[in-house]
């Protein structure tokens, strides 16, 4: 699941790739609301911030798809 949508997948698979799929393919948003997507796809950078399971930020590339993942886009800034 994205977003609370269920996506096809492959279990194993890095959800970058499950992101760059989808049609709206930005994984978060900057505190100025920019999208940002997979780049590097080897953990290198951190535009692949995801909520893996409500956990912390995790980079999407380096995660492998698992059955039964809830995955959340980076909404942008958050309210203080």
């Amino acid at each position: 699941m994205v977003d609370g949508v269920p996506v096809p997948c492959f279990t194993g698979e890095p959800v970058a790739a499950v992101l760059l799929r989808l049609d709206s393919m930005h994984a978060r948003r900057t505190p100025s609301g920019a999208r940002r997507g997979p780049h590097c796809m080897i953990g290198a950078c951190f535009d692949c911030l995801v909520i893996a399971d409500g956990g912390p930020s995790r980079r999407s590339c380096l995660l492998p798809v698992r059955d039964g993942m809830q995955i959340t886009r980076h909404p942008g800034r958050r309210a203080l």
